[in-house]
């Protein structure tokens, strides 16, 4: 159902409940997906909704690694150098000269 009225409303003629379906019936060498927007969550709200729908998604990415043992795209070690690069943002701006990040200790 969501399907066919995101297809009326943006004037898509076709419309498939999943990719099998689509490349099944469509015999092109490209083609168009359109997704419909899920539902905001429950405390969310706009203008924010992108920034809080971020949130959710790196939780659960978090948690996708905690399960599986891989890093995480963010991690803590990440997140340090970026720390340290806004660091020397900062005090480049204060001296008015150029500064290099200290991440070393950071890997």
């Amino acid at each position: 159902a969501r399907a066919e009225a995101a297809a009326r409303r943006f004037g898509i003629p076709a419309y498939y409940a999943d990719a099998g379906e689509m490349l099944a019936a469509v015999k092109r060498d490209f083609a168009d997906i359109v997704t419909a927007a899920p539902a905001p969550l429950r405390w969310s709200h706009a203008p924010w909704l992108a920034v809080q729908d971020s949130v959710v998604a790196i939780q659960r990415h978090w948690l996708d690694c905690l399960d599986s043992g891989a890093e995480p795209e963010t991690s803590g070690r990440d997140n340090l150098r970026t720390f340290a690069l806004v660091e020397a943002c900062y005090t480049s701006a204060v001296g008015n000269l150029p500064v290099v990040p200290v991440t070393a200790a950071y890997g």
